[in-house]
């Protein structure tokens, strides 16, 4: 009998590890039940890499597929919430959502309409803006994607100004916050 076990390790309390494990009844030459061998084996980053590359798949096949920008919004937080975040922020120039061309020379992070929830049924818009020593801010200014982790209890959005979107995971657990300024294609 073979099965997968997750949990953590006396050695590793940190991290969860996934463990294949197969159970055999080993029995004498008369069939009678000497005990129960149990071989285990970690599995640990062959999972993860399988549940990556199974949310690629999903993500490749759902999201984008239309030009409606709460669509795609709603798309991405239906494929990365909760495997990957506990919440998606997708921050827009108004103009973007309306279908226009967003502005050019606007500061990042400032006059945004944030996309947000956890599922699509969920999701509404509402006004953000950050100052320029923040992470979204500056994730847009420079278009480089940035990881957050030090403030904990945080759960920061993201901005986006000109041709940029903008999507944030933030995973509470962690007090984690990525941002990640998209560009779009053209």
């Amino acid at each position: 009998m073979g099965m997968h076990y997750r949990g953590r390790a006396p050695s590793d309390p940190v991290r969860e590890h996934v463990w294949s494990c197969s159970y055999h009844r080993p029995v004498n030459a008369r069939g009678e039940l000497l005990g129960l061998f149990e071989e285990s084996l970690d599995i640990t980053d062959r999972y993860r890499a399988q549940e990556r590359l199974s949310l690629l798949v999903r993500a490749g096949k759902r999201i984008g597929a239309s030009l409606d920008v709460r669509r795609t919004a709603a798309e991405l937080a239906d494929v990365a919430v909760p495997q990957l975040a506990d919440e998606v922020l997708v921050d827009l120039p108004p103009a973007v959502i309306e279908g226009r061309q967003p502005p050019t020379g606007s500061a990042p992070g400032h006059g945004l309409l944030r996309m947000h929830g956890r599922t699509p049924e969920e999701f509404r818009t509402s006004p953000v803006s950050y100052p320029p020593s923040s992470p979204q801010a500056q994730s847009l200014a420079t278009s480089r994607p940035l990881v957050d982790a030090s403030r904990p209890g945080t759960r920061d959005g993201t901005g986006s100004a000109a041709s940029h979107r903008s999507t944030s995971f933030s995973t509470s657990s962690a007090s984690t916050s990525s941002t990640i300024p998209a560009r779009e294609p053209g």
